[in-house]
């Protein structure tokens, strides 16, 4: 019963062809269009903001060029690029085996009284989806954003000996103040909200024509969750190894307004199935 795959058919389609009419100076026009059949995606709308986060990885075969230049500490930044130049670039040769950083240290000074540690921390700069929220007895202090405003919420949920519902109730009456003095009071706040979601459009000027960034590339704004998936699609192999590809129900509109079969069984075939050159099979 493990190698069964159970496959449950579909039984509403994507999309539909409509007949739009609208009413011109020369009579009514006629348009054919494809009318998704099912909700595109869940109904929050997200912003997006840029934030540090920090972990923390064993050094090993990974650690390439790309991901050395995320090592918070510049010290060991430069001292392990300084051992992986002296293996051309291969982190597996540089890393691991007899030159992993156990069996062969990598010193930082004359001394080794001081060396490179076997898990460093990375920083990377990554794009979080978050949105505005008022303020109430449900809200969940650890999602908000600004720890400063952070703060000020924990400090009131102790007053109230962390009863949410005294602390965050009756606002305008018993305020929550951010500076008190110039009179600014917490109403709401803005939470993280999902980690992946899709860009409804793109940034545009009051003149409508859209905005590019400094790279020339579009600015992404109005983010959502496409929400229910449409279909799994399990590719093989030629060494019979299965490979899955989540596809959302979004996805499967855009493929239908684009003319392209729902289901891609031509998935990978120009690069091979997860790396196997050969084409995948559905």
């Amino acid at each position: 019963m493990e190698n069964i795959l159970v496959s449950i058919k579909a039984k509403n389609k994507v999309v539909t062809k409509n007949i739009n009419i609208s009413k011109t100076k020369n009579g009514k026009n006629k348009k054919v269009q494809l009318t998704p059949r099912g909700q595109l995606h869940l109904e929050t709308v997200f912003g997006s903001h840029k934030e540090y986060v920090v972990t923390e990885e064993r050094v090993g075969a990974t650690f390439g060029y790309e991901k050395i230049t995320l090592v918070a500490d510049k010290r060991f930044k430069d001292a392990l690029l300084s051992r992986l130049n002296e293996f051309n670039g291969d982190a597996k040769k540089a890393f691991t085996g007899k030159n992993s950083l156990i069996k062969n240290p990598i010193y930082l000074n004359e001394f080794h009284t001081a060396q490179v540690p076997e898990k460093v921390k990375l920083v990377r700069f990554e794009t979080v989806y978050t949105i505005r929220k008022p303020i109430s007895s449900d809200l969940k202090i650890e999602k908000v954003v600004d720890p400063h405003i952070r703060e000020i919420l924990r400090d009131r949920l102790d007053l109230f000996d962390g009863d949410a519902k005294k602390a965050f109730s009756n606002l305008e009456e018993s305020p929550i103040w951010l500076n008190k003095e110039k009179g600014i009071q917490i109403k709401s706040v803005t939470i993280f909200g999902i980690n992946n979601a899709i860009a409804l459009h793109n940034k545009t000027g009051k003149d409508g024509k859209i905005i590019l960034d400094a790279e020339g590339n579009t600015i992404p704004v109005d983010f959502v969750n496409t929400g229910n998936n449409h279909h799994v699609a399990i590719y093989v192999d030629s060494d019979g190894i299965l490979q899955e590809n989540i596809v959302s129900f979004y996805e499967a509109v855009e493929r239908a307004n684009q003319g392209l079969p729902i289901i891609d069984k031509s998935y990978n075939s120009s690069i091979g199935c997860m790396g196997v050159k050969t084409k995948c099979k559905i």
